[in-house]
């Protein structure tokens, strides 16, 4: 027989969709993915972000790298990148990336991408 209380899951994103979340959706799905139903804004605070980084690092995504660089256009965009590998050379799918206008932001999007 099933349980009355059905577990809330969040919806599955692809990577397209998870770079098109702003702001509210951001941090609702970061809420919802990663953080224990935790709601914070994740997107807009570098503190609330860090502790994406604490969270993932304690579920085996032990690498992290976050740099700010100018874009082609003389603007500066972020990259976070999350690995389950030290090794940058390891394969691709032990590594996400997210590239975004702020570091809470960046965080955020590469963070949800641990869970696809």
């Amino acid at each position: 027989m099933k349980s009355l209380c059905a577990e809330v899951q969040a919806p599955k994103r692809t990577d397209d969709e998870i770079d098109a979340l702003a702001d509210r959706e951001l941090d609702i799905a970061v809420a919802e993915s990663l953080m224990g139903l935790k709601f914070r804004k994740y997107s807009d605070d570098i503190a609330a972000a860090w502790q994406v980084v604490e969270e993932l690092g304690q579920s085996g995504w032990r690498h992290f790298d976050l740099e700010r660089y100018a874009a082609l256009d003389g603007s500066f965009q972020w990259i976070a990148i999350f690995g389950k590998s030290h090794r940058r050379e390891a394969a691709s799918r032990l590594h996400v990336h997210a590239v975004a206008t702020t570091a809470p932001f960046a965080i955020c999007r590469a963070g949800l991408k641990t869970q696809l």
